[in-house]
């Protein structure tokens, strides 16, 4: 009531100053994880169990960058609210490993210093007030009353756990007892001034240390009994020791565990106040100082914490000590708080422990020996215990009996095998266990004579088995794994005394203690060895630590024998009895350590890896990895037919584990490791059996092969095409019905065509049975069946109840055609009998109907209720009276259908889909309907109505009709010795029945005939049929017959009318015995039977396509699943809860009619273990029993699997194992663990790059495997390509054989078959580019170590290269950029080498041909070019665009892509020389150095005719247009197609002119947005200072033709503005750069004077517009604007036009001196007719516009962009 009371009260309350205890020190270590709802990210955050809420909220606000008041939490679908802020998180039942979801309402842009405030600061204005509401809260007043604590203690003492629960509960939530807070900060502050020089800030301190909860100085420490202390004994109780001692005067270990956490708040404060955190190490000191080691150590010994006592109590006792001790040793703290744990916790191979503190060091040294004695012991007895589970045992004396004894004299003692004998290990013991380990070695490290002392303890030999491998909890063994390595590992070890080194110790010890690890059949009696071998990795990976890499010396002084070791495990793993055994856990996890023992002894000296180690290579990669491998790679396509095909599949390899898997993995990479034999054998193998080449595979790409197996229950799923899912809910619906799947597979599949429905039916069945993959995919049968005649969609959702009923009818037909019995006619198949009984007359009328299923409505929510109103029938009367043919009158008639003749598996569907006619759309019910787990069916049969109908009337009549039945029944019995005849009368008020006759032998269904089902599907035709005398038998004369079935399948559908999704919950069935099948199934229950019997025993799985699971099906999930109907969400986005429509529901129920002698074992009672044959039939007790019990389980297990089913047809067998062995090959190929194997073993030479042998071999296998399999994965598999990259750089940098050998090897045939694939055919830019950077490196590998050029392979592999730009470049030139890129590359990196060999290769023949097309022959030479290409240019004298002929074979988007062939082309051109070609008179001079890419004329070479022929012959104009094109599609990699027209224009007038008439259509032709790069190729080639630069200017700027750059100014003035502008641009540029170009501008001034008005008139148009970020050059539109860029043209233009007017004006000797630059010149008063005088306005305008500095239309009125 009170903790009640408090939470109540305080619920919203502040609390700062006064924190609650349990807030005050630090709890259990909680790792939660924190799921952000907006982000879709999880992370980790570490907390304790005492950690407010508050601080929780802040450090995730801190970590989503938001405040708490935007921060939303959810723990359990439950929202965390803002007063529950100052709640622990214990209290909200948060554990370690919860997930919290978080959700970020509102992300408020906020620095860090404002984030912090509103996280962590409260207002000091308020923080005065809230100190005074704090001081009223009932726990602060509470706290202030020392007789609460006393009576608190008190009842917290009587060992009650309930009482102690609540106690502790209470005073976590009040402020710490001022009276022990009191007590032990003047304890620490007394020790703590002793010392110091500094009284003041000491005496801060200490005010600072009672700024807590003190009453009264005088309340004495131990309230609970100070009434009974006198006064002047007072000061003499109150001590120190008795603070800590549970068996003091007036103490408990519940007293203790408080002063104990009370101790923690003032050692390690959890709050983060910077004095708390200053301070902690003095306390430190002044604890140790007042003695409180020893004190901690004595609360550890033996019998210090009575046995009575609570067990949760003394683990918390125990817990809170070691983090103390833990902490005062090994932890500092940091300045947020936090705990810094020692690197003891986090590595096993770390060097040292943890810093320990200056005065802990002191006492750790100093400390006696009987001390340190005491600590190791009880260290060793507090781990040791508490790995077994108990923490009242005893470590055992010199002398003592290690038998454990329960006296209360003598407490139970700690012996071999206590840690193995109890399996229940709680977490608590857990941790209180590896911190105990971890103080052990602290102290072994610390004091010199610690381990002395440690391995003197009795039965210390005992201790680290027991713990090491006997323990249950993981944990603790990985605990015990690094605490005894790193305690082998402390100080160094004089070689004179290895003998009594801690390796030598624990060296022996693991191998003299006897373990049942070396079997020699690997099988071992008990299930305590099992339990050993499933835990023993641990025990060999601590044995492998300390014998890695022995050499002699160290062998022989450790006294060890390798070599015999090696030869033992050897011997162990060739065992061939370990092969039948393999598979099982415990078997498999021995396996595991051996591998590993076995890898570590190969690293030591004297093991031979040749001799030794060859022949477990090929043990390990035929039996234990890759059994299916070595088949198909022995036996080719004969590998499914073999009978070795059935046994390598049905017994996996006996590395079946994760574990086992990288263990021997591991091993196969330290035997090839230096061992060049090994490594090629391996290499061999490997390649052979997973890595050859498959033409087939060669181009699939992206690949991730099916690699999960069954799921662990042992069934297979089915894939979902699309909307396939009503298929397989019902196909494994049928494959769990027994008997049907062996009738399927009976039919010989000879006489089968396999494209037919009923043989892709068959492959299903069987695929089902014996697949060892996940699931199977029918596509066959998808395209095979077909409804209502017609091929199937998969794309399409089809009605499951109406595949059902095709499929069964369509199966049934195909099974009479080949002579079989109809199975699902006989398994599901019913007959109704249509009954009209008259009233008024004795006559009845009944018609038999054969029926599959029974179709119910959602009646009243029950199954019970949709029964009863199916067969309750309708009353005619009236006008709708029945006519009586016997009568000749109309009677008022009943009429109705029972059910005359029940099925064995009775399939009921729920008519939950139906048709809205007023909206005209398909409807789905999800209405509320349950059914029953068990169901009796007799009620809604003809007899059970009929009897129903007798016992509820009175009338004389029937009971005259009941007698003259049983009379008729009895002489049918006496007449009918060996047959069984059934002859029941049944009246219903005058009203007779027919009878039945049914003969044994005549009918192999007649057993059924009496509208019973039958027990099971596999009972034989000739079986009697029990006579149903029972019905009015003197047995049960007033009990009915009952006929249950049982619930065995649910076919649900999620969704709506038009869109859903179909699965199958199913039961698993189990094989009836003989007994089941000769039982009747009509049953008279037994009087002490209340309520229908329970369920056979059998587990429930959910089929869902591909995954099944295991579920656990009671009733709460079976009304959350299947019932449908409505449920209230928990959302986190609503306050209260919204209810919502479950649209997930059973559609279709499977019934199964139960044995009777299940029914009658049960009782009614819902305990199912009853119904197990094996125990009330055997007693596992007896000698035999046990045995007979397991053969009966392996027995069902088989039949389960199939074991015993008919045998599968030879040619279905034959695909299911070719298909299993695929599936085994694919799973051990592609798993992460093989991709890791591979990789180390080829980089694990990469030290041994001396031996070519090695580097070789290792390339051999990289290869292989990266070409064949690595390389088609997916992408997220193939994550390290960088890492397989750098090695295998390294070996061809390192080794000139290795790198010559993978030239060779890719200029092979071999070799080359990868490289288009690999290289132009793969859609993954990421594998193009890991090819081509692999040939780059080769090729720059090999140059370094060999003159590559006059290699041969080198040059054949160049050759190879470069054939495929005849068509396979063609053929994928969207793919060609990354085998481009490798040719610009190889220039790049050496030129002066390349570029002769790809000359001399045809690469620049090939290359222009690829772009330019074919060669024009000399016939055609005048003719158009033999390419076709259009392109959408610009005609000159509309303007308009269209489609023209360009003569180019590519478009220039597919052109852009060729970026890396123009760099080639031009590379090739700039390295040969063009002097031959120069005009032959020039007297200019040689080309200057700076326009040679060699830098030296000298270094060029000659060019090649074929080269020669493209630049100068006929097809010139081809190769010059395509660089004008690659100028204006490239401009930013202009430059060396412009250096290549330069270079080649130099001194030529033919190619000069030809490269301007192209430059020149391009500036007519092309968008204005694309002349940019034209305009820069043409300013640089009329810049060029040759003899024929005044030719190419005169021809560029005014020429003959229309397309000059003046003439195309004054032709698109008016209709593209943009053009003519740029024209003018470039004219003013090309001005100011060449001299030449300036003079020419001079003589052309009338024309140039026009261009420079027209550009002063455009840019005084008013109505231009002025828009930002705007170009003239790069935008699209036609229309010019007024920009910055324009405005400086124009003055420059301006400036230009004065200088010539200059000119012309001294020339003529007029001189006038400077008019200002707004007037116009004399010659402005030249007009044309597409330009008018401007006028007077115009004048003004442009005078503001090009002159006005302090004008209001200045620089502002254009955008700031420089064209």
């Amino acid at each position: 009531l009170a903790e009640r009371y408090i939470d109540k009260f305080e619920n919203t309350a502040y609390r700062h100053d006064y924190q609650p205890h349990g807030a005050s020190f630090h709890g259990s270590k909680l790792q939660l994880q924190v799921s952000s709802e907006q982000s879709k990210t999880v992370f980790e955050m570490l907390s304790h169990t005492n950690e407010t809420l508050l601080s929780v909220r802040q450090k995730i606000a801190r970590r989503m960058g938001t405040t708490m008041d935007y921060l939303q939490m959810h723990h359990n679908e439950r929202m965390l609210m803002g007063n529950e802020n100052h709640k622990l998180l214990h209290q909200l039942y948060i554990v370690d490993g919860d997930t919290v979801t978080v959700r970020v309402l509102y992300s408020p842009s906020v620095n860090n210093n404002i984030l912090e405030a509103s996280t962590t600061n409260m207002p000091p204005q308020r923080h005065a007030f809230y100190v005074e509401q704090e001081k009223q809260q009932p726990s602060v007043v509470m706290a202030t009353m020392p007789e609460v604590f006393n009576l608190l203690y008190r009842l917290g003492a009587l060992c009650e756990p309930e009482l102690t629960t609540r106690v502790r509960s209470l005073l976590m939530l009040i402020p710490t007892d001022p009276c022990v807070m009191s007590f032990i900060k003047s304890l620490l502050r007394q020790e703590k001034s002793a010392p110091s020089d500094k009284p003041d800030e000491l005496e801060s301190s200490a005010a600072e240390a009672d700024a807590a909860i003190v009453t009264s100085t005088d309340a004495p420490l131990l309230a609970a009994d100070s009434t009974e202390v006198a006064p002047d004994q007072q000061q003499s109780v109150i001590n120190f020791p008795m603070l800590l001692q549970p068996n003091s005067h007036g103490m408990s270990a519940f007293r203790v565990l408080y002063n104990l956490e009370a101790l923690c708040s003032r050692l390690c404060p959890v709050d983060n106040q910077p004095k708390s955190v200053v301070d902690s190490p003095h306390y430190v000191d002044s604890f140790l100082a007042a003695g409180g080691l020893p004190l901690l150590l004595t609360i550890l010994k033996d019998k210090v914490i009575p046995s009575y006592v609570d067990a949760e109590i003394q683990q918390d006792v125990i817990s809170r000590t070691l983090y103390l001790l833990n902490f005062v040793l090994t932890h500092t703290v940091k300045p947020d708080g936090d705990l810094k744990e020692s690197k003891s916790n986090t590595s096993l191979c770390s060097d040292e422990i943890s810093d320990v503190i200056g005065s802990v060091r002191d006492v750790l040294q100093q400390m006696e020996y009987s001390e340190i004695h005491t600590a190791i012991s009880c260290f060793v007895r507090v781990s040791w215990s508490a790995a077994a589970g108990h923490l009242h045992y005893a470590l055992p004396e010199k002398g003592d009996d290690k038998e454990l004894t329960m006296t209360p004299s003598k407490r139970p003692l700690l012996c071999s095998g206590l840690c193995l004998a109890n399996t229940t290990v709680t977490d608590k013991n857990s941790q209180i266990a590896g911190d105990a380990l971890r103080l052990i070695v602290l102290c072994t490290n610390r004091h010199p004579e610690a381990f002395g002392i440690f391995r003197s303890l009795p039965s210390v030999n005992d201790f680290i088995i027991d713990v090491l491998v006997g323990c249950s909890r993981s944990e603790v063994r990985a605990a015990a794994l690094t605490s005894f390595f790193q305690l082998c590992r402390t100080g160094s070890i004089d070689p004179s005394q290895v003998k009594n080194s801690a390796r030598f110790f624990m060296l022996h010890v693991l191998l003299k203690t006897p373990l049942p690890f070396w079997s020699a059949s690997g099988v071992v009696r008990g299930e305590s060895n099992r339990k050993l071998m499933a835990q023993c990795l641990q025990y060999f990976e601590l044995r492998g630590h300390l014998m890695q890499q022995l050499s002699f010396e160290d062998q022989s002084a450790l006294d060890v024998d390798v070599p015999a070791m090696l030869q033992t495990e050897l011997e162990w793993l060739s065992d061939p009895d370990l092969a039948e055994n393999a598979s099982t856990p415990h078997i498999n996890a021995v396996l595991t350590g051996h591998l590993n023992l076995t890898r570590v002894l190969f690293t030591c000296e004297g093991s031979d890896k040749s001799k030794q180690g060859f022949a477990l290579i090929k043990t390990l990669l035929h039996d234990f990895l890759f059994g299916a491998s070595k088949l198909c790679l022995e036996l080719g396509a004969d590998a499914g037919s073999s009978a070795q095909a059935n046994l390598i599949t049905s017994h996996p390899p006996r590395c079946g584990t994760y574990q086992s898997q990288t263990a021997a993995y591991c091993l196969l990479v330290t035997l090839a490791r230096g061992c060049a034999s090994n490594l090629v054998y391996l290499t061999h193998q490997l390649s052979a059996m997973h890595h050859q080449y498959d033409q087939e595979k060669a181009k699939q790409w992206d690949m991730s092969p099916l690699v999960s197996q069954r799921s662990d229950c042992g069934y297979v799923g089915l894939r979902n095409a699309s909307a396939t899912c009503y298929m397989n809910a019902v196909m494994q619906q049928f494959q769990m019905v027994n008997g049907i799947k062996d009738v399927l597979l009976s039919v010989d599949t000879e006489a089968v065509e396999e494209s037919s429905m009923f043989f892709q039916l068959q492959c299903i069945m069987a695929y089902l049975t014996e697949s060892k993959r996940q699931y199977f995919s029918p596509d066959k049968f998808w395209s095979s069946f077909k409804l209502f005649g017609e091929s199937i969609n998969v794309r399409e959702q089809q009605d499951a109840f109406e595949f059902f009923n095709s499929l069964t009818d369509q199966l049934d037909e195909e099974l009479k055609k080949h002579k079989k019995e109809p199975v699902f006619e006989k398994t599901f198949g019913g007959v109704f009998c249509d009954q009209k009984l008259c009233r008024g007359c004795p006559h009845r009328y009944e018609r038999e109907e054969a029926f599959c299923t029974l179709q119910l409505g959602l009646t009243d929510g029950k199954l019970q209720s949709a029964l009863e109103l199916f067969v309750k029938g309708e009353l005619l009367e009236g006008d709708n009276a029945y006519y009586c043919e016997k009568c000749q009158l109309k009677r008022d008639t009943l009429k109705r259908i029972c059910i005359k003749r029940m099925p064995k598996t009775l399939v009921m569907q729920l008519k939950r889909f139906g048709y809205d006619w007023e909206v005209s759309r398909a409807v789905k019910h999800d209405d509320y309907f349950e059914f029953p787990w068990v169901i009796d069916m007799e009620p809604y049969t003809e007899a059970g109505m009929a009897l129903k109908e007798r016992n509820s009337t009175t009338e004389v009549s029937s009971s005259a009709s009941s007698a003259d039945a049983a009379e008729t029944h009895e002489k049918t019995q006496s007449s009918n010795a060996g047959k069984v005849q059934l002859d029941v009368r049944q009246s219903v008020a005058s009203c007779t029945t027919t009878v039945t006759e049914v003969s044994t032998g005549s009918d192999p269904a007649a057993d059924d005939s009496i509208g019973l089902s039958s027990v099971h599907e596999t009972v034989p035709a000739a079986m009697p049929t029990p006579a149903a005398s029972a019905l009015s038998s003197s047995a049960c004369p007033n009990k009915r017959p009952e006929q249950w079935f049982e619930l065995v399948g649910v076919v649900v559908h999620s969704g709506q009318a038009n869109a859903g999704h179909y699965y199958s919950y199913i039961k698993e069935r189990q094989a009836r015995t003989t007994a089941d099948v000769t039982s009747e199934h009509i049953v008279c229950p037994s009087e002490e039977r209340n309520g229908p019997p329970a369920p056979s025993p059998g587990k429930w799985y959910k089929f869902n396509d591909t995954h099944v699971d295991e579920v656990v099906m009671t009733e709460e999930f079976l009304e959350h699943e299947c019932f449908g109907g409505t449920y209230k969400t928990k959302s986190y986005e609503v306050a209260f809860p919204e209810t919502r429509c479950r649209y997930w529901n059973g559609y279709m129920l499977f019934y199964e009619a139960m044995s009777p002698a299940t029914v009658v074992a049960e009782g009614g009672r819902r305990d199912s273990s009853s119904s197990d044959v094996s125990s009330s039939s055997v007693d596992d007790r007896s000698p035999g029993g046990n045995r007979l019990s397991q053969l009966e389980a392996l027995v069902r297990k088989g039949d389960r699997k199939g074991l015993f089913a008919e045998k599968i047809p030879g040619r279905i067998q034959k695909m299911v194992h070719e298909d299993n062995l695929r599936f085994m090959i694919d799973r051990a190929k592609f798993s992460p663990e093989y991709y890791r194997f591979i990789r180390d073993l080829v980089s694990c030479n990469s030290r041994y790059l001396s031996s070519p042998e090695l580097a070789i071999s290792s390339l051999q296998l990289a290869v292989n495997y990266l070409f064949n399999t690595y390389l088609h994965l997916k992408l997220p598999i193939r994550r390290d390509m960088e890492q397989w990259s750098e090695v295998l750089q390294l070996y061809m940098r390192s080794s000139p054989e290795s790198c010559e050998w993978m030239l060779t090897y890719l200029s092979s045939e071999d070799g080359a078959k990868y490289l288009c694939p690999l290289l132009l055919e793969c859609p993954d830019a990421k594998v193009r580019e890991f090819v081509a950077s692999l040939l780059l490196h080769v090729y720059i590998a090999f140059a370094d170590h060999i003159s590559v050029q006059s290699h041969t392979a080198a040059n054949l592999l160049l050759r190879r290269l470069l054939v495929f730009l005849d068509k396979e470049v063609v053929d994928n030139c969207k793919l060609s950029v990354e085998y481009l890129l490798f040719f610009e590359k190889l220039l790049s990196v050496k030129s002066e080498l390349f570029v002769g060999m790809l000359l001399q290769q045809g690469a620049f023949e090939l290359m222009c041909r690829f772009l330019l097309g074919p060669a024009t022959s000399a016939g055609t030479a005048g003719a158009l070019p033999q390419v076709s290409g259009t392109q959408l240019e610009t005609n000159v004298d509309t303007g308009e665009s269209a489609q023209v002929f360009t003569g180019r074979r590519w478009s220039s988007q597919q052109s852009r892509d060729f970026q890396p062939l123009h760099t080639l082309l031009c590379h090739f051109v700039l390295s040969c020389s063009v002097q031959p070609y120069q005009k032959a008179d020039c007297t200019h001079g040689a080309m200057p150095d700076s326009m040679l890419i060699t830098g030296n004329a000298d270094l060029l070479v000659g060019m090649p005719k074929a080269m020669e022929t493209i630049l100068y012959g006929i097809d010139c104009q081809k190769f010059a247009r395509e660089m004008v094109w690659a100028s204006r599609e490239m401009p930013e990699a202009f430059m060396l197609n412009i250096n290549v027209v330069c270079y080649c224009s130099w001194c030529n007038s033919k190619y000069s002119s030809l490269v301007l008439a192209e430059i020149q259509s391009q500036l007519v032709t092309a968008p204005a947005n694309e002349l940019k790069g034209v305009f820069n190729m043409l300013l640089q080639l009329l810049s060029l200072e040759d003899c024929l630069q005044k030719e190419r200017i005169k021809q560029a700027v005014e020429g003959p033709s229309s397309q000059a750059v003046l003439a195309i100014i004054r032709a698109f003035s008016d209709t593209d503005s943009r053009r003519a502008y740029q024209c003018v641009k470039f004219l003013v540029t090309l001005s100011a750069r060449c001299p030449a170009a300036k003079s020419f501008l001079q003589e052309q001034s009338e024309r140039w004077q026009w261009a420079v008005t027209w550009l002063r008139g455009k840019m005084a148009e008013p109505w231009t517009s002025q828009l930002s970020h705007f170009s003239n050059e790069t935008n699209s539109s036609k229309l010019f604007q007024r920009t910055i860029s324009a405005k400086d043209t124009l003055a420059e233009a301006d400036a230009l036009l004065e200088q010539l007017e200059a000119r012309e004006q001294q020339q003529q000797h007029q001189y006038h001196q400077g008019s200002p630059r707004h007037q116009r010149p004399p010659l402005r008063t030249t007009t044309t007719t597409h330009h008018e005088q401007p006028t007077l306005e115009e004048e003004k305008s442009d005078m503001t516009i090009t002159i006005s500095g302090s004008s209001t239309d200045d620089k502002s009125q254009f955008e700031n962009v420089d064209d």
